[in-house]
């Protein structure tokens, strides 16, 4: 992760970079840490049977997953959402190729935007990078409650990892490091039996795949 001045929440966060770096170098993630989370994305969107997902990508930014997903998976619709609107603002100013993703600016803690997500049925919810900010972390449970809810087959979801080596720990301020116990038992307040942590990619980062199903691979 990059250094910011702000780090209270996911807004605060990216308007400070958006201020201090432009919206096209606001992440907060380099290269290589983002290209190893959409790795396992990828990954994770390929163990489920349907051919053709809908995926909501909760946490879009300016849509670098969106990029990576259609040229990587069969996606039947695509919804990008973010909460920033400087980022929503850039990615339907780009230039994608073929039938353009949908991108808005929704909350969805929000009743209205989660209304929303709701109606639309997405397969699978991706939410990358969203649950790093101590200032949002009082919201966290409800936040993966909501996106798993609204999900017919499942949530995919990134934390930054609390067993991290000395040696390799950036200790930036306002930034929320998780316990496989406290991520776990996430999972089980959302009712949820099937699921992986998965680990190795990074050093100081895990990813939780969560089924609707106790599983979802094709047998053959």
């Amino acid at each position: 992760m990059l250094a910011s001045p702000r780090k209270d929440s996911a807004l605060g966060f990216h308007n400070a970079l958006i201020e201090a770096e432009g919206v096209n170098h606001a992440s907060g993630w380099s290269e290589h840490g983002q290209n190893a989370r959409f790795e396992i994305i990828v990954r994770c969107l390929r163990e489920f049977p349907d051919p053709d997902l809908r995926v909501l990508d909760y946490g879009c930014g300016t849509g670098d997953l969106y990029e990576r997903l259609r040229g990587s998976i069969s996606l039947k619709n695509y919804w990008g959402v973010d909460i920033n609107p400087a980022f929503i603002a850039r990615a339907k100013e780009m230039l994608w190729g073929g039938p353009p993703p949908r991108f808005t600016c929704e909350n969805v803690l929000e009743e209205a935007s989660w209304a929303k997500m709701i109606r639309w049925k997405p397969d699978v919810v991706v939410a990358s990078g969203v649950l790093c900010y101590r200032g949002d972390k009082q919201d966290f449970a409800e936040l993966v409650y909501r996106l798993f809810g609204c999900a017919s087959q499942g949530l995919v979801f990134n934390v930054l990892d609390a067993a991290v080596p000395p040696k390799n720990r950036v200790n930036t301020p306002g930034i929320y490091r998780w316990k496989r116990s406290r991520v776990l038992a996430l999972i089980d307040a959302c009712g949820c039996n099937s699921y992986e942590l998965i680990h190795s990619y990074l050093h100081n980062d895990m990813t939780a795949l969560m089924r609707k199903k106790l599983t979802h691979f094709v047998c053959a």
